[in-house]
C-alpha cells in the first residue's frame, strides 16, 4: 500500500508529494532569476538617470555601480549639491566601467547558480550564500532604518524561499524512488468451451454435397458376400 504523508495539512500520495516538492524547488530558482532581472533594471535606471528602484533586487551590484557613478562625477548635479561635494576631484570615467564590470560579474554568478541548479542543486546553496553576503553588506552600508524595512523584508523573503527550495530538494531525495513499470506479454490459453466450440464449427464447415456415410450395422449386412441385386439365391 502506498504511504501518505501530510503536506500543508493535506494528505498527498507519493506522486503528488513529489510534484509539490519539485514545484517548491522550481519556485526558488524562478525567484533567483527574478532577482537578477530586477537588479539589472535598477542598475540601468541608475546609470542612465531614468530613476526608479525595484525592491526585488540585490544590493551589492547596485551599491558598487553607484560608487562608480559618484566617484567619477557622473551623478546628477543635484546629488552633489545635496552632498556638498562641489570642487571635489573626481576619478576618470574608466573607473565607472570597472565598477560596472564587477557588478556584471556578480550578477553573472547568480545567473550561473540559476542555470546549473537545474541539474545540480548545490548551486542553489551557493546562491543562498551569495545572497546572505549581499544582505550583510546591505546592513553595513545602509544600516537599519525605517526606510529600509521593505528592503529588509525582501531580502528575508528571498533567503526564506531559497532555504525552502533547498529543503524541498533534500526531502525529494529522501523519498523512495518509483518502481519501474514492467510490461509483459500474455498469451491467451483457450479453455474447454472454446475447444468444443471449435470442433463444432469444423463440422459445420464441412461441404454440403459430401456423401453421407452409411451406418456401421447396415454396411456390415450388405457386405456379407452373398447378397445380389435380386435378393438371396434359392438352392
Amino acid at each position: 500500500m502506498a504511504k501518505f504523508k501530510m503536506y500543508n495539512n493535506i494528505n498527498l500520495d507519493p506522486r503528488m508529494q513529489r510534484q509539490a516538492l519539485q514545484n517548491k524547488y522550481n519556485a526558488a530558482r524562478v525567484n533567483l532569476l527574478a532577482v537578477v532581472v530586477f537588479t539589472v533594471i535598477n542598475i540601468v535606471s541608475l546609470a542612465t538617470g531614468i530613476g526608479g528602484y525595484f525592491l526585488f533586487s540585490a544590493s551589492v551590484p547596485y551599491v558598487i555601480t553607484m560608487f562608480g557613478l559618484v566617484l567619477c562625477g557622473m551623478m546628477p548635479d543635484e546629488f552633489y549639491q545635496e552632498m556638498e561635494m562641489e570642487g571635489v576631484f573626481f576619478l576618470d570615467e574608466s573607473f565607472f566601467y570597472i565598477t560596472l564590470a564587477i557588478s556584471i560579474l556578480i550578477l553573472g554568478l547568480y545567473v550561473l547558480c540559476w542555470f546549473f541548479s537545474k541539474k545540480k542543486p548545490v548551486w542553489l546553496t551557493v546562491a543562498l550564500a551569495l545572497f546572505i553576503i549581499d544582505t550583510v553588506v546591505m546592513f553595513l552600508y545602509y544600516g537599519i532604518a525605517l526606510d529600509m524595512i521593505l528592503d529588509i523584508a525582501f531580502h528575508a523573503w528571498v533567503i526564506w524561499i531559497l532555504v525552502s527550495g533547498i529543503r524541498a530538494h533534500k526531502d525529494l531525495q529522501k523519498m523512495p524512488k518509483e518502481d519501474p513499470i514492467i510490461e509483459a506479454e500474455f498469451t491467451e490459453v483457450p479453455n474447454d468451451e472454446s475447444v468444443e466450440f471449435g470442433a463444432q464449427s469444423s463440422e459445420l464447415d464441412a461441404p454440403a454435397d459430401a456423401p453421407a456415410e452409411a451406418p456401421a450395422e447396415e454396411k456390415n449386412e450388405n457386405d456379407d458376400g452373398f447378397s445380389s441385386a435380386n435378393g438371396p439365391l434359392d438352392i
